[in-house]
């Protein structure tokens, strides 16, 4: 019979392992206020102080990779204090119904009905088809071309390195507020994910989507991530981005991929960083997708930084000599 000690130490290793929904956070911070607005204002103003110094937990679960499966096998995983990313993959999972090519077309064909910089939650009926996540949002960003302008529309943070000396050929386009395809905030999926895919059910479109406005979103991991694109001598982009989680804030990214990708650590600087290459990605036009990831730390924020390309001429030295040269 176990003892009173070893059932402790099995729930807290238990308790320890449980990741709440994305949602949590923001529901209890609704109920908080709901309630809270009952109250007299020197009671309001000190529930609100304490309440503010809570740390906030939200795990995100993001399809960004082709062939994603659930039973799967740990690809590589980075941590700081408030951060874990984790990619998982499984090599005997494809989609059955529908290719990656037809799943970009209808991401795409969305992104041509949006004004610049609109954002659009969207249901992607082919991925429900496949039994996987079918929402994301898609936007058609602004390419800033002034980086001063484009600083100050991320309220770019200093902390944030930014690439120094480029190899030969290659040149900054501009920068963007947000990715044309990114996650979708809990909010959005209970608000619009039901109606859309009743939408999509009785037009048997390919997609449905809904128009949510142009940035000025509530923070959140994952979405309207600022970045950089870099155009090469051949004509392709390599792309930098920033993600930043707060001291206050614990994020767990936990990103499904399928069996065709591969995955190598590297040394960045000093910093251990990940290089992952995929053959059969959703949401790239060539279905391919290579990145080079690593986390730091400056005074308890996490930056996630990330450097991808999709074009089939770039090469992983292409990307380590970039990321090798910030500062």
């Amino acid at each position: 019979m176990q003892t009173d000690n070893e059932l402790k130490r099995i729930f807290h290793r238990r308790a320890a392992a449980v990741m709440p929904p994305a949602s949590l956070d923001e529901r209890v911070a609704g109920l908080f206020e709901r309630h809270i607005g009952t109250q007299p204002a020197k009671t309001r103003r000190r529930a609100r102080s304490a309440f503010g110094r809570r740390t906030a937990t939200i795990a995100l679960a993001l399809l960004l990779f082709g062939s994603l499966a659930y039973a799967s096998t740990t690809v590589y995983r980075m941590s700081t204090e408030n951060f874990r990313y984790s990619m998982t993959a499984d090599p005997t999972i494809a989609l059955k119904h529908a290719s990656g090519k037809q799943i970009y077309e209808a991401v795409a064909f969305v992104q041509g009905k949006l004004g610049e910089d609109e954002k659009a939650v969207t249901f992607i009926r082919l991925l429900d088809e496949e039994k996987l996540p079918p929402l994301i949002s898609v936007s058609k960003p602004r390419l800033y071309t002034d980086i001063a302008e484009w600083k100050k529309a991320v309220k770019f943070d200093a902390a944030w390195k930014m690439p120094q000396r480029l190899p030969e050929g290659y040149k900054i386009a501009g920068g963007r507020t947000q990715f044309p395809i990114e996650a979708v905030t809990a909010e959005w999926a209970d608000r619009y994910g039901s109606k859309l895919k009743k939408e999509a059910q009785k037009s048997e479109d390919a997609v449905s989507w809904i128009i949510i406005g142009k940035g000025g979103h509530p923070p959140y991991p994952g979405i309207d991530i600022p970045n950089l694109v870099i155009k090469t001598k051949a004509g392709g982009e390599i792309i930098v981005s920033w993600m930043s989680v707060p001291p206050d804030t614990k994020v767990a990214m936990d990103v499904k991929t399928g069996g065709m990708t591969v995955a190598e650590k590297l040394d960045v600087n000093g910093v251990d960083a990940v290089y992952s290459y995929n053959a059969d990605h959703f949401f790239s036009p060539t279905g391919r997708m290579q990145s080079l990831s690593w986390s730091e730390q400056k005074n308890g924020t996490t930056i996630l930084y990330q450097l991808s390309a999709d074009a089939p001429d770039m090469t992983k030295n292409d990307l380590v000599a970039i990321a090798r040269n910030m500062e």
